[in-house]
């Protein structure tokens, strides 16, 4: 018995050596250089089975996905706003607004944009919430998770307890605006949220231009045991407010004005986002995009925004950022209003 096992022992870890040069290899050769070339590492890596996308909204990304990829199927994952997730307060996104009817909207162009790859079984429509989607995935059963829906600190969290696992090993686990920080678009905690369930992870960033950067992580053997850990969201999340955020130190400001501090604060949380976005401006670089899945140009009111690419220069670039901080600041006014109170009694030194 024991040559036996020796010659299994043997075997096996030519195939762990085997996988790992290929995965150093596609790494080289293959290393996307936006979101869009993530299909064309999963080829090379030989990940070509079953995928999850979850955050659909219009569809654009899913059928650039499918374009590209040659595996068997992918899944999307989104709810288009159908059972009111919008009463989260701490939820403060762009991707939550324009109410029940404009997402259906978002829903029936995604199908119609996929309506070929969803007639061959290449892609599936699961209509459910993120963690009841993942409970019907056996662990270890996915090539490939692509994570873009919610963005706050609890729904990160959430979305990396669900879907960790369901990867297997040499799988690749991913992400969309992996950011820290209050954008015109919003508060966006992927990093912090990542760091604190899942700490000390190689992380590989993919940086594009006039785009929040995507990520992914390769399921080594090693991770292959770690547990996403227990966290507090709330008291984290009050916790981030209190140490890192200007909003909130604009609006502990305006107290003193009350009963005025709605209005004062929105005024001045305008202003502020007003200077991200020129800010942002000075760097922009015009391009063509696909403005229904990418931050700062997600879905419109008007329906045909949704279903096009558009040429971006700088004058509609900085309109669109524009509008996006009349959306936030109106949901950190409210968040404020809730959570003030909480969220000071967690201050201490401030760092960003």
């Amino acid at each position: 018995m024991r040559p036996l096992w020796g010659a299994v022992l043997t075997t096996f870890l030519a195939g762990e050596a085997t996988s790992e040069t290929n995965s150093r290899h596609c790494l080289q050769t293959a290393f996307p250089d936006s979101r869009s070339e993530l299909p064309l590492l999963l080829n090379c890596l030989g990940l070509v089975r079953e995928a999850v996308e979850v955050g659909v909204q219009a569809g654009v990304h899913a059928h650039n996905f499918l374009e590209k990829w040659k595996g068997d199927r992918l899944r999307l994952v989104d709810l288009w706003g159908e059972e009111g997730s919008d009463t989260n307060l701490f939820y403060v996104d762009i991707a939550n607004v324009h109410g029940v009817a404009a997402r259906r909207q978002h829903r029936i162009q995604c199908e119609e944009r996929l309506e070929r790859s969803l007639r061959s079984g290449h892609a599936e429509v699961l209509h459910m919430e993120s963690a009841i989607a993942a409970s019907q995935i056996p662990d270890g059963d996915l090539d490939f998770v692509y994570l873009d829906a919610r963005h706050d600190f609890e729904g990160v969290v959430a979305d990396i307890h669900a879907w960790w696992p369901k990867v297997r090993v040499g799988g690749v686990f991913a992400g969309h605006d992996f950011v820290d920080g209050e954008f015109p678009e919003g508060d966006f905690f992927w990093i912090s949220a990542l760091e604190e369930a899942l700490p000390r992870l190689d992380v590989h960033v993919i940086r594009e231009r006039n785009r929040y950067p995507s990520f992914f992580i390769l399921k080594s053997q090693e991770m292959s045991s770690l547990i996403p850990r227990k966290v507090d969201t709330m008291a984290l999340t009050l916790k981030l407010y209190a140490d890192r955020s200007k909003y909130f130190d604009l609006w502990a400001r305006k107290l003193k004005g009350a009963p005025e501090v709605g209005e004062c604060f929105l005024s001045s949380c305008k202003d502020t986002c007003s200077s991200d976005c020129s800010q942002r401006v000075s760097n922009f670089t015009p391009s063509r995009t696909a403005v229904s899945t990418l931050r700062p140009f997600a879905c419109g009111q008007g329906q045909e925004t949704c279903a096009s690419e558009v040429t971006l220069d700088v004058d509609v670039y900085r309109q669109v950022c524009l509008e996006r901080c009349n959306v936030t600041c109106q949901q950190r006014l409210e968040l404020f209003q809730k959570h003030g109170e909480q969220i000071m009694s967690y201050r201490s030194d401030r760092q960003w």
